[in-house]
């Protein structure tokens, strides 16, 4: 017998002792067998050495051990491997043990739970599934260390012994972060400016200039920002003082005059922005209209495109327009100067000189001038209605005015608009109604409440209604399942499946056996002294004493004031205030325009009649869309046009026809944007530059 194969035999001994957990055994057979067979042998102590469960163990060696046995497991023969992977010697099982033994010392490291712990298991054991948790808690740790300290010195370390961290980024930013607030704690001029002086490369250079702009400026008056301009000649904000300088110097007076003025008083100003006035001065009063051409922009109606490159925009309100930049919003003016930065999640349209901004999720309001009547920092905000707004700041909703003085304590849990001096607002639960001052009209005592009448207000109670008064006391219980607003003195009540009217102090007006329909709150309320009634399975009209005044003998009635449709065996026709069929039922549907038009459908297409029933518009289109006095947008396989006193006025091949404000109608076509001028009644498209 040769030694090998005494070895060999080791190498077995071994792995059967350790089957039967007989460890002393094993580990002498796997100790004699590592001369001529170390890989498995290896293998074999390391088993003995990883587990727990015998006076043997230790990391250390196990660890040792399954390093030697990786590392010669190719120069095994393959009939070894063969013969004993029955054992578990494998490469994966090599490598599953490994990954076990480095698991212990994971453990061992994080029970001393220090930087300089992980560190020796990060060195030790790159091949370790715990390893990015090793580094992850190593980098955490060390990065809590520098955030302890929080000095510019402490972080530097940090980035200087771990670079690749994926605390790095954050250590870098609270680098810049430390060091720009220890230089410029005082927050005072002076300290910004020694910033600038000592760290002219810094990321928050910009902060700094920032600052510095908004100390010398905050007083926004004409002479701050000439000061400013006359001693920062590098600050970033140089445009941005000139164009802050020119909206306060029109402030008072937006006229041509005021900026030839501004012009012919100042030396310096930036061409681009002399460029702007003058663009300006020519369009202070012109109409500019949305187009599309490659990049969203305008034109003006003699179809010269005047402003282009913005991928969506709003329309001009007060002089300037919300355009968007990728994912950003701003503010332009018709000379396409930029009014508020394009910084934005969202603004809104100006509204007596004042937007809505989002940015990160929070809110503010913005002047026409660029200046934030409120900052960033609501979590709502409304829009002004009778000289108040609501605001929420933390948990609370209060109202302010005008001036961005609270008014009206933040105490509410929720807020809405004023509307007649009266808002309703939240109040743990419950609603209420406050008037300007604060004061509860209706305290918070209901869990909805709106507008019935001047005394009286509906509440809600269990999914019931009834009616209110200011002090808080139920004057009509809550039984109803619905109340619909007055309108001639009478407002539509329900109560399980029975209409009911009421009057305005909440009693009864009659009760005659009507039945709920869909859409009963409004077909239902009366207009003009009449209303559409349901009741036995059929549709008639009311008026305001509960007499009928078209009987119950409809399938179903359309809403008119001058004349009505109805229904008769699924087909519309028209009758006359006065249940004179004017129109005999032959239609699929029908629809009262303006008190002019009638636009029907029979059984192949859609057309327009007058209230004689004389054809407007032939029954040849698939769709029609009235849009503005006798202009329709029509529909067919081709497209869509536009049709006005029974002629076509366009091509029939645009994708959408629709009114852009009350004198144009836009026509888009494969992303292109053209007008039609009601007035002029002509075309208005893109001239090319050429002015072809």
């Amino acid at each position: 017998m040769s030694f090998s194969c005494a070895y060999a035999g080791k190498v077995k001994k071994g792995f059967e002792a350790l089957a039967v957990y007989d460890y002393f055994k094993a580990k002498n057979s796997f100790s004699k067998g590592m001369k001529y067979n170390p890989s498995p042998s290896g293998f074999g102590l390391a088993t003995v050495y990883a587990r727990t469960d015998n006076p043997f163990h230790s990391l250390d060696s196990a660890d040792r051990y399954i390093r030697l046995s990786r590392d010669s497991w190719e120069l095994a023969k393959e009939r070894k491997k063969l013969k004993w992977a029955v054992y578990g010697w494998t490469i994966n099982g090599i490598d599953s043990l490994q990954q076990i033994i480095s698991s212990g010392f994971f453990l061992r490291a994080k029970e001393i739970h220090t930087v300089d712990a992980y560190q020796e298991f990060i060195t030790h054991h790159g091949n370790s599934l715990e390893l990015d948790r090793a580094i992850h808690l190593r980098d955490s740790l060390a990065f809590f260390n520098a955030v302890k300290e929080n000095s510019s010195s402490a972080y530097k370390s940090f980035l200087n012994r771990y670079p690749k961290s994926s605390y790095a980024s954050l250590a870098r930013d609270s680098f810049y972060d430390s060091q720009f607030e220890e230089i410029t704690k005082n927050k005072t001029l002076a300290s910004y400016v020694e910033f600038l002086e000592l760290n002219p490369n810094s990321p928050l250079v910009g902060n700094a200039e920032d600052r510095i702009f908004e100390i010398v400026t905050q007083p926004n008056t004409k002479e701050a920002y000439e000061a400013f301009l006359n001693k920062y000649a590098k600050n970033r904000n140089r445009f941005k003082a000139w164009k802050s300088l020119y909206g306060v110097y029109l402030a008072t007076e937006y006229s041509a005059s005021k900026m030839r003025e501004f012009l012919a008083e100042y030396k310096g100003i930036p061409e681009k922005m002399i460029v702007e006035i003058n663009h300006e001065l020519t369009y202070v009063d012109s109409v500019f209209l949305p187009i599309m051409n490659g990049k969203y922009g305008f034109m003006s109606p003699n179809g010269i495109e005047e402003i282009n490159g913005f991928d969506n925009v709003s329309f001009f309100s007060e002089g300037l327009v919300v355009v968007q930049m990728g994912d950003n919003f701003g503010v332009i003016n018709k000379k396409g100067q930029e009014v508020i930065p394009f910084e934005y999640d969202a603004i809104s349209d100006f509204h007596n000189g004042l937007a809505v901004v989002e940015q990160n999720g929070k809110m503010g309001m913005v002047h026409r001038n660029g200046r934030f009547l409120f900052d960033v920092e609501f979590n709502d905000l409304g829009i002004f209605s009778e000289g108040l707004v609501y605001g929420q700041l933390e948990e609370k909703y209060g109202y302010y005015d005008e001036t961005g003085r609270l008014r009206i304590p933040a105490s509410f849990d929720d807020a809405f608009d004023f509307s007649g001096g009266i808002a309703k607002v939240e109040v743990a639960g419950l609603q209420a109604l406050i008037d300007i001052y604060g004061t509860y009209v209706v305290p918070p005592v209901y869990e909805r409440l709106d507008v019935f009448s001047d005394s009286l207000y509906i509440f809600e109670e269990n999914g019931k209604k009834g009616l209110t008064n200011y002090l808080g006391k139920a004057i009509v219980e809550a039984e109803y399942d619905e109340i619909g607003k007055l309108s001639n003195g009478l407002a539509v009540a329900s109560l399980d499946g029975e209409i009911v009217y009421i009057d305005d102090h909440g009693e009864v007006a009659f009760r005659i056996g009507l039945q709920t329909f869909p859409n009963y709150l409004l077909k239902g309320e009366f207009v003009d002294g009449t209303a559409i009634a349901f009741q036995d399975e059929v549709y008639g009209r009311i008026n305001t004493s509960g007499e009928i005044i078209t009987e119950f003998d409809y399938d179903n009635l359309g809403l008119g004031t001058s004349v009505i449709p109805f229904e008769q065996e699924e087909l519309w026709g028209v009758m006359s205030l006065s249940n004179k069929i004017l129109i005999s039922p032959e239609y699929y549907s029908l629809e009262i325009i303006d008190d002019r038009y009638i636009l029907a459908e029979n059984d192949s297409a859609v057309g327009v009649l007058d209230l004689d029933g004389n054809t407007i518009l032939p029954f040849v289109f698939e769709g029609v869309t009235h849009l503005s006095g006798n202009f329709f947008a029509v529909r067919n396989e081709k497209g869509v046009g536009l049709y006005r006193n029974g002629e076509v006025r366009s091509e029939l091949n645009y994708d959408e026809v629709s009114v852009f404000q009350e004198d144009f109608i836009l026509l888009s076509k494969s992303g292109v944007i053209s007008y039609f001028d009601l007035i002029k009644d002509e075309m208005i498209i893109v001239k090319s530059e050429s002015g072809d």
